[in-house]
C-alpha cells in the first residue's frame, strides 16, 4: 500500500494534516501499522518482530478520537525506536522511552498539529512524562473533549488510575472499593460481597461517597 492509500484510509480516524505524517512514517519505515478495533485494556500495542513475522507491528484503537489517535502512534513508535536501539534491555517506559517520545512530540506541537488546549497540556506533559496518556489528568480530561460523544456535566466517570486506595466507586452498576495496586493493575473489593477483581488503570468508573457502607 502506498503513502496515498495509507493517508485515505487514516482520514477516516484523524485529520488530514495527522493522516499525512502517519501515512509518510509508516510508508517509510520498516513495521507493520494496524487499526483496531475497541480494545478495554488499552489504546495502542507495540509488538516486537518475532519467530516468523520479520517486522514490528503498531497498532491503535480506531475508536479513539482524532488526538488520542495520534499520540497513541507516537506513544507506540517511541516503543519501535526504543526496541531497535535497545531491544529488551531498558525498562519499556524509562528514560530511554521518554527521550525517544518527547524528540517525537515535540515537533508536532510547535508545528501545529494539535488545538492550543492539548498544545498546552502537552507542553506540560513532555515535562513530566506518565507511561500513559490516562496518567496525566489535564491531558487526559483535555482530550475528553475531543471525543465523539463528549462527556456530559452530568457524567462524573473518570479514569479509575485518578482515584487512591479506600475510594469507592461504581462501575457497571455495581459497587468497588480500591485496596492495592500492583504493577499495571488496580485491584478492587466488591461491596458487600467482597470479591476481588483486577481493573486496568484506563477504565473509566463514576467516584461516589459511601465511606460508611465499608467496614
Amino acid at each position: 500500500m502506498n503513502t496515498t492509500q495509507y493517508k485515505n484510509i487514516l482520514e477516516e480516524y484523524t485529520t488530514k494534516k495527522i493522516a499525512s505524517y502517519i501515512a509518510d512514517v509508516v510508508a517509510k519505515g520498516s513495521f507493520q501499522f494496524k487499526i483496531a478495533a475497541h480494545r478495554v485494556s488499552k489504546l495502542g500495542d507495540f509488538s516486537p518482530k518475532q519467530g516468523n513475522r520479520n517486522y514490528h507491528r503498531i497498532s491503535v484503537n480506531g475508536s479513539l478520537n482524532p488526538y488520542a489517535f495520534f499520540i497513541t502512534f507516537i506513544h507506540e513508535l517511541a516503543h519501535l525506536k526504543v526496541w531497535d536501539k535497545y531491544q529488551n534491555k531498558v525498562k519499556s517506559h524509562g528514560d530511554e522511552w521518554k527521550n525517544e517520545y518527547a524528540k517525537l512530540l515535540i515537533p508536532l506541537i510547535n508545528k501545529n498539529y494539535f488545538p492550543s488546549d492539548i498544545s498546552s497540556a502537552l507542553i506540560s506533559h513532555v515535562n513530566n512524562i506518565k507511561s500513559a496518556t490516562q496518567y496525566d489528568t489535564v491531558l487526559s480530561q483535555t482530550l475528553d473533549k475531543y471525543n465523539e460523544n463528549p462527556a456530559s456535566e452530568d457524567d462524573e466517570s473518570i479514569y479509575i488510575t485518578n482515584l487512591k486506595i479506600g475510594d469507592v466507586f461504581v462501575f457497571r452498576g455495581r459497587k468497588f472499593c480500591i485496596k492495592e495496586q500492583k504493577r499495571k493493575l488496580i485491584y478492587c473489593e466488591t461491596i458487600p460481597k467482597s470479591r476481588i477483581y483486577a481493573f486496568n488503570p484506563i477504565a473509566k468508573v463514576k467516584p461516589i461517597n459511601i465511606k460508611n457502607e465499608i467496614r
